[in-house]
């Protein structure tokens, strides 16, 4: 039977309210996606404002073999920006004195445990949008094919399950790409 809750055959209606003098709360992931973020220090800035940070590209000439006694051929590389602007978000759960003072739980850490949930989901659902807005998609087509676009978009549908084969086949793409990944926690 679920819940703290009886009922008999229909003339009335039992609980138990202290079965157990524990709270519990919903078991809650930490992160799914931010894991894979990472993080710039944007200190002091506040809503609305931008934070920017430097892009450094690549030389834009190649280097090549050099004669004897030649100087030195020199190049230079594109410098951009990339922007953000901070955004807030937030939630509350107002609760009063009174429902504390009468609680047999301590209401102040449920409040507190349940808002860092929704925090914690709310910035994973943030992150989650930034990795489905990628550019670069892969997509299983078998076992050990699959098809790689750089617009944004599939032109192909997922026929395989994800295992260890196409993990493999991610890794080896990113870093041919130079896409950083995350680092271990120590």
């Amino acid at each position: 039977m679920a819940g703290n809750a009886w009922s008999d055959t229909g003339s009335g209606y039992l609980a138990n309210p202290t079965l157990s003098d524990e709270f519990r709360t919903a078991l809650q992931p930490l992160a799914r996606f931010r894991q894979f973020c990472d993080v710039e220090a944007a200190l002091g800035k506040n809503r609305g404002e931008t934070f920017n940070w430097n892009v450094y590209g690549d030389t834009v000439d190649d280097g090549g073999v050099l004669d004897e006694n030649a100087p030195m051929p020199e190049s230079s590389f594109p410098i951009s920006q990339g922007e953000v602007t901070i955004k807030e978000r937030g939630l509350s759960v107002p609760y009063t004195g009174k429902l504390e003072n009468l609680a047999e739980h301590d209401i102040r850490k449920i409040v507190f445990q349940t808002l860092r949930n929704d925090a914690n989901r709310t910035m994973d659902r943030a992150a989650h949008a930034q990795f489905d807005n990628a550019i670069l998609q892969y997509v299983a087509t078998g076992t050990n094919a699959y098809t790689l676009d750089d617009d944004g978009t599939t032109s192909t549908t997922n026929a395989n399950a994800m295992d260890t084969t196409h993990v493999k086949q991610i890794a080896d793409i990113m870093q041919e790409r130079n896409i950083p990944v995350c680092k271990k926690a120590a």
